[in-house]
């Protein structure tokens, strides 16, 4: 009986009350106290904490190891001034040759099923092989056509607001100008075949106006129109210049017009520019490119977090988007703008790895911008490639340059063609080097892909 009050007391030593409890409680700082409650709780109740404690944690604990991933990135801002350039694209509708391209298609009668089929999908446009509807549609649309060839002779041309661009590129008089694009070409066709080849210009220089036209503040699928049209426009074009027909006064009119046309090519910057603005706006904006991005990720296993309350956006966040595609969309659009406005010949080259994007080799270009070196083309590559949303926003450039270039070479060699038949006729057949034309003043100045002996710079 003696021991008992001393045993009580040990027990009492040993597990402290919980007014004890309480009070070591208060005593620990904030940050330990919910491991109190977590050991001081049983069965069901201490594996909620801790479900809850880990769930609290994950939350910083994610945001540190994204930015810890993306310390590698470089942020370098936007490649350009993007309110600058939004600004610049303002023209005045004196100047639009839009307004007046608006009118024509208001005044444009639409053939036959079947004659708009062919216009569309022709390769080649002759009048001596096209169809009795055709020709009448033609006829049916010379009101049209003088609208449109008035459009032609303005400097400069928009064909939507760039905030609509950026949403969708697509104008919607786009399909019915290229019928009317085709109709001036068949017209040009026929006035050879009459012997008028002041007439035929008119319409060749219209149409190659044209195309010019839809090179000035263009987002891509602008320049696809271009490319089409540039191989319909080829062969009357050379035609035209080889005629015998053709006298050496409209030849010199020919030479003047297209020296003034080759300064009226939108800068292929501009396009990717627009490009540029448009994968902003789809990253930052637009909910589907985020949901694409999900469902391409996740295929045929989805994420349970997909399935939670904010899940998806939580999802997102950890796959490190959208920063990781922004940041690389930055760094391609500023490897591309470095040299996209120059010549072929004079860009820097492209980079040798596997490169789907055809990212240039910058090191190798003194007066490239620091953005545009700001990651070696294979790093930023390896960016790319372990994005979700960059790789369906941001595509290959070589078609749009492509595009671009396939005008540029068409108005280089029909000028060269012009200014060497008009030195020929004029001064004789023995042309020692391309500069002799430069001299005798047949060119303002030859055209930098080639060199005074007349070989493209970048030939083998």
């Amino acid at each position: 009986m003696g021991l008992a009050p001393s045993l009580n007391s040990e027990r009492i030593g040993m597990y402290p009350s919980p007014v004890a409890n309480q009070a070591r409680g208060k005593n620990l700082p904030f940050w330990l106290r919910p491991f109190v409650a977590i050991e001081r709780a049983r069965g069901r109740q201490r594996l909620l904490l801790i479900l809850i404690g880990l769930a609290v944690l994950s939350i910083p604990g994610s945001f540190i190891a994204r930015h810890a991933s993306l310390a590698s990135l470089p942020d370098i801002g936007d490649p350009f001034d993007v309110n600058a350039f939004r600004a610049s694209i303002q023209v005045p509708d004196d100047q639009n040759a839009m307004v007046l391209y608006r009118k024509a298609v208001q005044a444009f009668q639409p053939p036959d099923q079947n004659s708009a089929s062919r216009l569309n999908a022709s390769k080649t446009i002759d009048y001596g092989t096209a169809s009795p509807e055709l020709k009448a549609s033609l006829d049916d649309n010379r009101p049209a056509l003088g609208l449109w060839l008035e459009g032609t002779n303005r400097p400069d041309c928009l064909t939507i607001p760039v905030a609509q661009m950026v949403q969708s590129p697509w104008f919607p008089e786009s399909e019915t100008l290229k019928q009317l694009a085709g109709l001036a070409l068949l017209e040009s066709t026929k006035l050879i075949h009459d012997g008028d080849m002041a007439g035929a210009w008119i319409y060749l220089r219209g149409v190659l106006r044209y195309c010019l036209h839809l090179t000035r503040h263009a987002p891509d699928v602008q320049l696809f129109q271009v490319m089409q049209f540039t191989q319909l426009l080829e062969p009357p074009l050379t035609l035209w210049v080889n005629d015998a027909r053709t006298p050496s006064e409209l030849l010199h009119q020919a030479v003047q017009n297209l020296n003034k046309a080759a300064k009226l090519q939108g800068p292929v910057s501009d396009t990717l520019k627009l490009g540029y603005i448009s994968a902003l706006y789809k990253l930052q904006e637009e909910p589907e490119t985020r949901q694409q991005a999900l469902n391409f990720q996740q295929g045929d296993r989805p994420n349970p977090l997909l399935f939670l309350p904010g899940g998806p956006y939580a999802y997102w966040l950890m796959k490190h988007e959208p920063e990781r595609s922004l940041r690389t969309a930055k760094l391609v659009y500023a490897n591309w703008l470095s040299q996209c406005d120059q010549r072929p010949a004079m860009r820097a080259p492209m980079a040798q790895q596997p490169n789907f994007l055809e990212l240039y080799d910058t090191a190798l270009d003194l007066k490239a911008p620091a953005a545009a070196k700001a990651l070696d083309t294979a790093t930023l590559y390896s960016w790319y490639e372990s994005t979700i949303a960059a790789r369906q926003t941001v595509g290959p450039v070589w078609a749009t340059l492509h595009q671009s270039e396939t005008l540029q070479r068409l108005i280089t060699t029909t000028r060269l063609t012009l200014a060497t038949r008009l030195y020929t006729q004029e001064v004789g057949p023995n042309l020692t080097d391309l500069e002799e034309l430069v001299r005798s003043g047949y060119l303002d100045q030859l055209p930098p892909e080639y060199a005074a002996d007349g070989r493209p710079l970048n030939a083998p």
